[in-house]
């Protein structure tokens, strides 16, 4: 008797003798990541992928395996997906410092992008840090401050080559990747610290004391002032800096009273020097009384002084003497190197007749009308 298979193969025919040719499904060879379902059908004694099966696609960061190939988010070469990533302004990537990153996929999501360099605020430093294919661009040109240490702190608003806070007001200027202040006139600003020391007038004047020239007799109108420079800026004080002497600087009711009198020896970086100039008052007593005594050092060579109020060395001085009317006691009152037996006096009149005011040495005892 015939003998029949009661197992169906694929060969187009039907083995089982259920009068179904080929009826059999079985799982696909590749059957890993989104492949896992997939069958194949036998067809006319060919197995064919059955419909509905996934179709391995290129992977993408989702966390699946894309490409059925027991991996998730990976490359070709088996490292994770990563893809090139830039936030900064379109046209900017690759100018200048600016250039792109890269995303890593991790768990179907992309990381930070890493190592992307965007558009910053230009600097000077040889960079074109705004990345507009300009190096050092858009600096120039904006207020700054120099010539002083401690001028840090404050903003200038222009214009340029005048003084704020004791501060000379300069352009920054980007030169080779160096940013400075430059400020017209050229070179620092005169930047000392002066403090009175001494006042001396009168009896106390001493006229070989005095740095500058003065041989006027002594007098109770001349005077001596002594004090200390400390230089705290960026360049040695030359012998051509000047100091003079007010009372009441910078008010309404500012008076010179001496000067300028040439320092005539330079000061060096972070050194002091210590001065005496004399002169002769012609502010009478009562003019000087409870007002301010200061000296004021500046470089007659800068059009725009900077004087801060901490440069300025004041104090309350003792009454300055000044010339007063010549009296009949022996003393030269009025300060003019004349004692008063040579002084000319007014006319007067006696029984004798027209007659001169004398004063006479011998008695100091005030005016008498002479006989010419």
């Amino acid at each position: 008797p015939a003998t029949y298979s009661v197992t169906e193969t694929c060969d187009n025919r039907d083995n089982n003798c259920d009068g179904v040719i080929d009826q059999i499904t079985t799982p696909a060879t590749n059957t890993q990541g989104e492949c896992s379902g997939n069958t194949v059908t036998c067809s006319a004694g060919v197995f064919t992928p059955s419909p509905g099966n996934h179709v391995p696609t290129a992977e993408t960061c989702d966390n699946r395996d894309n490409d059925c190939d027991g991996a998730r988010d990976e490359n070709t070469s088996g490292d994770p997906l990563s893809q090139t990533c830039y936030s900064g302004a379109a046209g900017t990537a690759g100018v200048g410092v600016c250039r792109a990153g890269t995303q890593t996929c991790g768990s179907g999501s992309w990381s930070a992008c890493a190592g992307q360099v965007t558009p910053t605020i230009e600097q000077c430093n040889l960079a074109d840090d705004d990345c507009d294919g300009t190096v050092d661009d858009s600096i120039d040109g904006g207020f700054c401050l120099g010539g002083r240490d401690d001028c840090s702190g404050v903003t200038p608003t222009g214009p340029a080559g005048e003084c704020i806070d004791g501060c000379r007001i300069g352009t920054s200027v980007c030169d080779a990747g160096v940013l400075f202040c430059d400020i017209e006139p050229a070179g620092p600003v005169l930047d000392v610290a002066t403090t009175i020391e001494d006042v001396a007038q009168g009896a106390d004047f001493t006229v070989g004391s005095c740095d500058n020239a003065y041989t006027t007799a002594v007098c109770g109108a001349s005077t001596s002032l002594t004090f200390e420079v400390l230089n705290e800026g960026q360049l040695p004080v030359g012998p051509n800096v000047v100091a003079s002497f007010y009372l009441d600087y910078g008010t309404a009711d500012e008076t010179l009273l001496a000067g300028p009198f040439p320092l005539g020896r330079a000061i060096p970086l972070d050194g002091t020097g210590e001065f005496t100039f004399c002169w002769f008052n012609t502010v009478a007593a009562a003019a000087s009384e409870n007002r301010t005594l200061s000296v004021v050092v500046f470089n007659p060579d800068d059009p725009e002084t900077c004087i801060d109020d901490a440069q300025i060395g004041d104090e309350q001085p003792a009454v300055l003497v000044g010339p007063a009317a010549e009296q009949c006691d022996g003393v030269d009152n009025d300060c003019d190197g004349v004692d008063d037996v040579r002084e000319s006096a007014q006319a007067c009149a006696n029984s004798v007749g027209d007659s001169t005011l004398s004063c006479r040495d011998t008695e100091f005892a005030g005016w008498q009308c002479i006989a010419e």
